[in-house]
C-alpha cells in the first residue's frame, strides 16, 4: 500500500549484504539505515552493476537518506566490519502496481 512502511532487520555475515529491493512495479524511498559496525552502501542495477557511494566505520544511524528504489535500481548494505552484525533499513512505499 502506498505510504506503508517498508523495513528489514537481519544478522549479516561479514562480506555479505542486506538488500533493499522492491518488487516489479513497486517503488520505495529509504529514509534510515541502521548498523552496528562498519558498512558500505552500493546502488545496483538490473544488470548487477554496483556503484559504491558511502562507507562508514563503527556503529551508527544514517537518517534522512531519501534513496529512491525500484526493482531495477536498488540498494545493498554491505557488512564490511570483519564480523557478523545486524543491519536494518526503513522507508515508505511510494508506488505500487
Amino acid at each position: 500500500m502506498v505510504g506503508a512502511v517498508v523495513h528489514d532487520l537481519q544478522s549479516i555475515l561479514n562480506g555479505n549484504y542486506l538488500e533493499a529491493k522492491p518488487g516489479v512495479g513497486t517503488e520505495w524511498v529509504i529514509h534510515n539505515i541502521y548498523h552496528a559496525n562498519t558498512i558500505t552502501l552500493k546502488v545496483v542495477d538490473s544488470g548487477g552493476n554496483e556503484c559504491s557511494f558511502f562507507d562508514e566505520a563503527d556503529k551508527g544511524l544514517l537518517t534522512n537518506c531519501y534513496i529512491h528504489l525500484t526493482s531495477t535500481h536498488y540498494l545493498r548494505i554491505y557488512n564490511t566490519s570483519g564480523g557478523t552484525q545486524y543491519l536494518s533499513y526503513d522507508g515508505i512505499v511510494t508506488l505500487e502496481p
